[in-house]
């Protein structure tokens, strides 16, 4: 248990803070509580041991089943390269998970 009462379990080991960054606001975007750890350690990589200073996600204990549907949908969204048009008709490259002109989220 975390000092806020929350059981957090583990969801993800990023291979490096920016891919921790993106994933967990993806997860917040969809209305997901998260704690990042760890972001801090990248550059320790060699001092402590590699696999340590990974970056991890951590989500709500209830929320995990939510969370791995989510991670799913993340990377099945990152194998998509097609552009996409948004609904206020500005075109996105494929990559993009939301609209870079309004924010909205791709479909």
């Amino acid at each position: 248990m975390d000092d806020d009462g929350m059981r957090w379990t583990l969801l993800f080991q990023a291979s490096d803070p920016t891919e921790a960054y993106l994933i967990r606001d993806y997860l917040v975007q969809r209305g997901i509580q998260t704690q990042l750890r760890g972001q801090d350690l990248a550059g320790l990589g060699g001092v402590i041991p590699i696999p340590d200073s990974f970056p991890t996600l951590w989500v709500q204990e209830e929320e995990l089943g939510l969370a791995k549907a989510a991670m799913a949908r993340w990377e099945a969204e990152a194998v998509q390269t097609s552009d996409w048009a948004c609904s206020c008709g500005e075109v996105n490259e494929g990559s993009f998970g939301s609209c870079w002109k309004c924010s909205t989220l791709r479909a």
